[in-house]
């Protein structure tokens, strides 16, 4: 990763930076040399580039940066940080933190500061006690995984539910589709979307995915991975559903890491679903 050095030269009326050692991925707004009016538009620009620069930092660290490859320019997952007006307790918001940058005491980080591991899973007895087996991978925790995508499925349909004014349609929960008492046959009938409900001729199969926010060795963000294969799992059950009974049928993906943070996908969907523009 290249340093930034900076070099000013002053002229009559105007000032000047020119960035030495330019690199292309400083990102959009970044310019190779810029003119400026006063030196407080340089203090500015200064600001941002140096953030800009301490993020590429952090985002590369092995084991402290990955989650925050996956906010990314991405407020409404972390609009809680610092805001007065959050409803989010303390103690919610200082996990968080500490979770996303990895410096929760886990067996994993004992190991790395001990000779030999000699730290696994209190629970499951796996040897690699890192964040990911604990927030999505130990054995002995499958049903408190299964109580939080219940919560937020619960919390997703009272909002549905408040967003319907008048006309509420009956929302159904983790069960197969049936349209007028008929249902569809071969593999598509086995599937139970976890939230599914018609709305002025339109129906809208929803499915959550909880997974651990990062990106995988070859550069993929596991948030989007889920995405793709929610949507690859239902495409079918989309299109029996449209040639069988002649309904408009939307297949509606919500994506929210462990840790958090949703993908910019679901933020659209949840406001789509919910009619609501702004954060909670």
């Amino acid at each position: 990763m290249k340093e930034t050095n900076l070099k000013m030269q002053t002229h009559a009326k105007n000032w000047i930076i020119e960035i030495i050692d330019y690199d292309e991925s400083m990102g959009d707004g970044i310019e190779k040399e810029k003119e400026f009016n006063d030196g407080k538009d340089i203090t500015n620009y200064i600001t941002r580039l140096e953030y800009k620069r301490n993020q590429r930092r952090l985002q590369a660290l092995k084991m402290r940066g990955q989650t925050f490859r996956t906010i990314n320019n991405n407020p409404s997952s972390n609009h809680f940080v610092g805001n007065h007006r959050a409803t989010t307790s303390q103690n919610i918001t200082k996990f968080i933190i500490r979770a996303r940058a990895n410096t929760q005491m886990t067996g994993e980080i004992k190991d790395k500061r001990e000779d030999e591991p000699k730290n696994p899973c209190k629970l499951c007895g796996y040897q690699n006690e890192s964040l990911m087996h604990i927030l999505n991978g130990c054995q002995s925790r499958k049903h408190k995984y299964t109580e939080r995508h219940n919560l937020i499925e619960g919390i997703l349909v009272e909002e549905i539910r408040k967003a319907q004014q008048q006309n509420k349609p009956i929302i159904f929960r983790n069960s197969t589709i049936r349209v007028n008492g008929e249902k569809l046959d071969g593999e598509e009938s086995r599937l139970k979307p976890d939230i599914w409900y018609i709305k002025d001729n339109k129906l809208f199969i929803i499915e959550i995915t909880i997974p651990y926010g990062q990106y995988t060795e070859d550069n993929q963000n596991t948030l989007e991975i889920r995405t793709e294969e929610k949507k690859a799992k239902y495409n079918n059950l989309v299109i029996r559903c449209q040639e069988k009974w002649a309904i408009e049928t939307h297949l509606i993906t919500i994506v929210a890491s462990s840790l958090g943070v949703l993908t910019k996908e679901s933020i659209q969907n949840v406001h789509l679903l919910t009619g609501y523009k702004g954060r909670r």
